[in-house]
């Protein structure tokens, strides 16, 4: 179960910088995260906590502003 919220949470990382067009070093700076911590969360590498992001609170309304594309709740493969 940690590992599909996991992968689900790097599908939609990528999802958005998809939609916005954005490279991995601009999400960061969007969100007030290095990149390579990005590159480590869209892996599914990195083990994301709330701790981790709650301070960066901008991260989490990345998600939810104008023009974003809807989240995906499921883990879908497309390779």
């Amino acid at each position: 179960m940690a590992g599909e919220a996991r992968q689900i949470l790097a599908q939609n990382l990528r999802l958005l910088r998809f939609h916005r067009r954005w490279s991995q070093e601009t999400l960061g700076f969007e969100a007030g995260l290095h990149r390579t911590y990005i590159s480590q969360i869209e892996k599914g590498k990195s083990n994301v906590s709330i701790d981790n992001i709650a301070p960066q609170g901008h991260f989490l309304t990345l998600f939810t502003a104008k023009n974003s594309p809807t989240p995906s709740t499921s883990r879908t493969t497309t390779r």
